[in-house]
């Protein structure tokens, strides 16, 4: 009788791994398009012109840009689009047409980045 139920059990447990496995799967692969997703939809400095991208951020106040295949970070036209206790650094990033383009702002905290511990 144990050997019965011990069959029923390695049954279960297989295909409930199953079940879990093509979950995982379609999980991961949601994940992977959204994350192609989400990556198409910032725009990349490198497809501008210097003017486009700065006037891009100026527009919008704040923006993410991709500036390489896997490097983006967020830009803003000045301290409004920043949380309470930042400082404005200047940046120069890479576009169609100049190598070092003037487009605006990054935030950052002054107090963590002046640190000499």
């Amino acid at each position: 009788m144990k050997v019965i139920y011990s069959f029923y059990i390695v049954r279960f447990c297989q295909s409930f791994l199953v079940i879990i496995g093509a979950a995982l799967s379609i999980f991961v692969t949601d994940i992977m398009v959204k994350g192609e997703a989400v990556a198409s939809e910032m725009p990349l400095s490198l497809s501008m012109s210097c003017d486009q991208t700065a006037k891009l951020v100026a527009n919008r106040g704040a923006i993410v840009l991709r500036t390489g295949e896997n490097t983006f970070d967020r830009y803003v036209r000045d301290l409004q689009f920043c949380d309470l206790g930042d400082a404005l650094r200047p940046e120069w990033i890479p576009t169609r047409d100049s190598p070092q383009c003037f487009i605006g702002y990054t935030c950052y905290l002054p107090d963590i980045e002046n640190r000499t511990d």
